[in-house]
């Protein structure tokens, strides 16, 4: 169970770097 959450946590650390590179570049992919 607490290797799923590793990744979980893993996938969202990766997915907001994403969106600020994106909204570093420009293009406002996504606001909170």
């Amino acid at each position: 169970m607490t290797e799923i959450v590793k990744y979980v946590y893993v996938i969202i650390i990766f997915l907001s770097l994403f969106l600020v590179a994106t909204n570093i570049k420009g293009k406002p992919f996504y606001h909170f």
